[in-house]
């Protein structure tokens, strides 16, 4: 078993400001507008990226640095149930929420078709402690996990 990718989703609030001001009505004596002058683009620089402490939330790769810890657990998981059903595999979906403390207060997994197997890991998943959320009272979370024997 692996594990495939981890998708977070972060809600971001944004405003877009309001157009220009009222426009002028040109004077019939007014001289015609000079064409721009073009204008000399800057020599890129690369920008240097904002300090990860200043987003809200946690970065995934923390978020995938704890579920990491958790790999055999979810791994035994599949393995006893492999030994039931010797085709079993697929994909374990787990949605849960990490709070402000850290740890996951809701969790559900789904898609392998197994509730043996999908409830074994969002208890595992339950179970994990995560750096608290940066400036957010919660961090939603969808991660899924690739099921396959190793044979």
């Amino acid at each position: 078993m692996r594990i495939v990718a981890l998708g977070c989703l972060f809600l971001l609030g944004g405003c877009a400001g309001a157009g220009a001001g009222a426009g002028t009505t040109p004077s019939a004596k007014q001289a015609p507008p000079e064409p721009p002058t073009p204008a000399v683009a800057p020599t890129p620089t690369p920008a240097s990226p904002a300090p990860e402490a200043s987003e809200p939330g946690l970065d995934k790769e923390e978020i995938r640095a704890v579920i990491r810890t958790a790999h055999d657990q979810v791994e035994y998981c599949y393995q006893k149930q492999l030994l039931r059903n010797a085709k079993l595999a697929g994909r374990v979906t787990v949605v849960f929420r990490i709070v402000a403390d850290g740890t996951v207060d809701t969790v559900s997994a789904s898609g392998l078709g197994d509730a043996t197997v999908e409830s074994c890991v969002a208890e595992v998943i339950r179970a994990l402690h995560f750096p608290h959320p940066r400036n957010a009272a919660f961090v939603n979370v969808t991660y899924p996990f690739e099921m396959r024997s190793h044979d």
